[in-house]
């Protein structure tokens, strides 16, 4: 050592230096990146299973990223007969800071949330509770909801396809067809109008002409129909009343005509034997009656006298008959009463042309299990203007484990619209365009229809905001910004149609069916009419 030089000494200490400095730099990458100290997970949760899930993954906290997952292995639980069972326990971690924020309940929620791009994270959704605790003997861990994967449904929905691959296929060419014999029926019928059209115009033109020579004759005897009409229900009503309420006597009195007809006879065999009798005294009572004649005479000299003075206006008996007072009077009146008749006739004139129609939709997402139920009233005061408003409800997707609403509030979702109709089509008597707009589902939105096949088919196209300001653990909470949703309306009876198309086609397509049924103004009158009848 006496005989090494300084340079070699220098060389020496150089590379001690730098393997110091590496060691470091290791230790301190380490540290800080794989942080060896770092806890191994005090927080559990055992799911019975998990979807690509492991050691890294994020932890979030209603949507929040509050830690990490450190560990996932299978352990062994007890069932609640005391039995083993294989579960999955995730170890997971919670950032110092954040671990009072964190509240828990027996209502919160442990589940996985898949990507769609890959990955998973361990979800934790609540709305309140005490700060979480660790994970220990008097604390034992949650269970978790089994999540689905992603590609084990699409694995379903395929194999399902597969298995059904023929029946589709038929569905598929029977619904073309079907199509195909609407489209061709609806071009014959109209091919049959157009031929035909002036026979049809004429014969509208005498119906309708009939029509006016009846509405004439009731109209110059209406007062006489009216009163026939009313005497004569009066009169059956007074029958049917008397017939119901005297039935027994009624009875009892037709068999007792025979008897009658026999005491009749019996008492004109008796009045013959006692005018017989009495010849003498009765002669003398005529002649009592014939001294009247002339008394009577001067009675109706006196009745003459009487209604000569009320004809020529004298008295007060005269003057009430005969005075043009009463008469200007009731004049008048019957003039001031058409006046205002004329007054109210441009405010009541609209009302001939109004229409109400009541109505009620129902309809399911089959791919989110989501269901939506629509009653409303539509107002038409002219066939190309309409009001609409009524109250929806919508469930939440099977999945999701909403909190319970209060019962005492109203949970439903409005539905205000105006709309128009545009392109009238004499032909097919329809508008070849309706667009609406206003709120739907308590959201602003609006939606357009155009008919493919006449009356039969429509195209239908609504988009509306979604509800995504509320807990996402509310009924009504709806992930993204706008919903979407094209549907083909079939009208298979006059007031009922079958819904079918996209739901959701911006954020998770899916399929929509759906069924509406509608009643007309008139239609409700009918009922009202056949129930007055059936009572």
């Amino acid at each position: 050592m006496a005989n090494e030089t300084p340079s070699e000494l220098s060389s020496e200490m150089k590379v001690g230096a730098l393997f110091f400095i590496g060691l470091g730099l290791v230790s301190s990458f380490v540290f800080f990146f794989s942080n060896p100290f770092k806890g191994k997970g005090e927080y559990k949760v055992r799911f019975a299973r998990v979807v690509r899930l492991q050691a890294g993954d994020p932890v979030t906290y209603n949507g929040v990223k509050i830690g990490s997952v450190s560990r996932v292995e299978p352990v062994l639980d007890k069932d609640e007969q005391g039995h083993d069972v294989a579960v999955v326990q995730v170890d997971y971690t919670i950032d110092g800071s954040l671990k009072k924020m964190v509240l828990i309940d027996a209502t919160s929620v442990f589940k996985i949330d898949q990507g769609l791009l890959g990955g998973s994270a361990l979800a934790i959704v609540s709305v309140g509770g005490t700060p979480i605790k660790a994970t220990s003997e008097k604390t034992p861990p949650p269970r978790g909801i089994e999540p689905v994967a992603i590609d084990e449904t699409m694995a379903s929905i395929r194999s399902l396809v597969e298995e059904n691959r023929v029946e589709i296929k038929a569905t598929i060419a029977s619904a073309h067809q079907t199509v195909e014999h609407v489209g061709e029926m609806s071009e014959q019928v109209r091919d049959l109008v157009k031929e035909n059209r002036a026979q049809v115009q004429t014969m509208i033109g005498r119906i309708s002409d009939m029509a006016g020579n009846i509405g004439e004759l009731v109209k110059k005897n209406s007062d006489s129909l009216g009163q026939a009409i009313t005497n004569i229900k009066d009169l059956a009503k007074q029958l049917n009343d008397v017939v119901g309420e005297n039935r027994e006597q009624i009875r009892k009195a037709i068999e007792k005509l025979g008897i009658a007809g026999e005491n009749v006879g019996a008492a004109a065999k008796t009045i013959n034997e006692t005018v017989s009798e009495n010849r003498e005294s009765i002669k003398k009572t005529m002649d009592g009656l014939a001294k009247v004649g002339p008394r009577l005479d001067k009675i109706s000299e006196n009745l003459e006298l009487v209604t000569g003075q009320i004809a020529s206006g004298k008295g007060t008996l005269g003057k009430l008959v005969f005075e043009d007072t009463l008469h200007e009077k009731a004049v008048l009146a019957a003039d001031n009463f058409n006046q205002r008749m004329e007054e109210i006739k441009p405010i009541t004139s609209g009302f001939t042309t109004l229409k109400f129609i009541g109505g009620i939709e129902a309809g399911i997402n089959t791919e989110s299990g989501v269901t939506d139920t629509y009653a409303y009233l539509r107002i038409e005061p002219r066939p190309w203007k309409f009001y609409q408003g009524g109250i929806s409800y919508r469930t939440a997707p099977p999945a999701r484990n909403a909190v319970r609403e209060d019962p005492d509030k109203f949970h439903v979702d409005f539905n205000l619209l105006i709309g128009w109709r545009f392109f009238p089509d004499d032909s097919d008597q329809l508008y070849r365009l309706t667009i609406a707009g206003g709120l739907i589902d308590s959201q602003v939105g609006g939606w357009v229809s155009v008919p493919l096949l006449g009356e039969w088919l429509d195209l239908k196209v609504m988009c509306r905001a979604k509800d995504n300001q509320r807990d996402i653990t509310a009924r009504r909470y709806e992930e993204g910004s706008a919903l979407l949703r094209a549907t083909l309306e079939a009208h298979v009876w006059r007031r009922v149609s079958f819904v079918v198309g996209g739901d959701d086609l911006i954020d998770k397509p899916g399929l929509w069916c759906g069924i509406r049924g509608e009643l007309l103004d008139n239609d409700l009158r009918n009922i009202v009419t056949v129930a007055g009848l059936g009572k």
